[in-house]
């Protein structure tokens, strides 16, 4: 959990943000002439139009910092994975501020669902109608390591709010069979 949440009188957690999104997706595929090889783009941008004024800070303290409610990306890429023998590749960027989403709701790879910048490489290849072979490489931070549950101080990565965190790299392979 990376959301900005308190305690109330009778220890119960909360949220600190209610949650209202505005969201724009931009989602296209463009011809190159190769067929098997379109190039796909997407990208978004979002608003949590009810995020609270100022989060708290590590120490969980009310900050200065101001609303951290936006979120925006694109991913990137050619080719498709839908006959046998299909390829695809891609590159995908992300900014995802504290209070943007609910972080339950976050893509669970990355380094954190939320207070996050992340990258991503991938590839697919349709080896057989209904086998999927995947690789990706992810790589991020924590975008904000002065917010309260960001993940760099939760997994110890910083020692000191508001030092840049290094940049968590991770590599997974998937292979997938539908029936």
């Amino acid at each position: 959990m990376t959301n900005s949440t308190f305690y109330d009188a009778n220890g119960v957690d909360h949220f600190l943000s209610h949650f209202l999104y505005s969201d724009f997706i931009l989602s296209n595929q463009i011809k190159t002439g190769v067929a098997r090889l379109p190039f796909n783009l997407m990208a978004e941008y979002e608003e949590n139009l009810n995020a609270h004024a100022n989060p708290f800070d590590a120490a969980g303290l009310v900050s200065t910092l101001g609303k951290q409610n936006r979120a925006y990306g694109f991913d990137a890429s050619f080719g498709q994975a839908q006959k046998k023998g299909d390829v695809q590749f891609g590159y995908s960027w992300w900014r995802i501020e504290q209070d943007a989403i609910l972080a339950s709701f976050g893509e669970s790879d990355q380094r954190a669902p939320t207070n996050v910048l992340q990258n991503r490489v991938y590839g697919t290849w349709r080896i057989q109608k209904n086998v999927l072979a995947q690789y990706t490489m992810w790589f991020g931070r924590t975008l904000n390591t002065n917010l309260e549950n960001n993940a760099a101080s939760v997994n110890k990565t910083v020692s000191t709010a508001g030092t840049k965190e290094p940049t968590l790299k991770r590599q997974q392979f998937d292979l997938v069979y539908t029936f």
